[in-house]
């Protein structure tokens, strides 16, 4: 029975047992660079024919349509608001004009 169990044991630890990575090749720097390299020019491309592919949609007019009736509807605008948001900025520019003259700035009380 004792055989069974070690070769239970021995088959779960030969599954679960993951030797480091050094060990299995050992570092390299020049592979990692050459990595890090490969995938920057990797990059590099793709970027550059992703651009060059926006750049020939831009230029033969495909990449920015706009349909004709999309900007004439009627559009109703709350003149009501509108004048209260008028009012409003009108009063803040002459808060604002008063407050630059020295006309908003009140009078020293200890005088």
């Amino acid at each position: 029975m004792s055989k069974i169990f070690q070769k239970i044991k021995y088959f779960y630890h030969k599954i679960r047992h993951k030797k480091e990575s050094y060990e299995k090749s050992g570092t390299k720097p020049s592979r990692d660079w050459k990595m890090i390299i490969i995938l920057a020019q990797t990059a590099v491309f793709i970027l550059a024919g992703v651009a060059y592919y926006y750049y020939i949609q831009i230029e033969q007019g495909k990449l920015y349509l706009v349909k004709k009736g999309l900007g004439k509807n009627n559009i109703q605008i709350n003149s009501i608001l509108f004048k209260k948001t008028v009012d409003d900025f009108n009063s803040r520019m002459s808060t604002f004009s008063d407050i630059t003259s020295g006309k908003g700035i009140p009078k020293d009380p200890s005088i």
